[in-house]
């Protein structure tokens, strides 16, 4: 469990960091990448949040 002093607005980053993904993902630079790069990137950026979490 997110310790309670650091839940405080932490919504904010991590849709930040998803949504930055998926702007990429779904413009530019990354719009063209193959699906397996995609999904990779998508399991990097996951892992990313989780271990700023723990």
């Amino acid at each position: 469990m997110l310790n309670r002093s650091r839940r405080d607005g932490i919504e904010y980053p991590i849709w930040s960091t998803v949504h930055g993904l998926a702007v990429l993902a779904g413009q530019r630079p990354l719009r063209d990448v193959r699906d397996d790069t995609r999904r990779r990137l998508e399991e990097l950026t996951f892992a990313f949040i989780g271990e700023a979490l723990s």
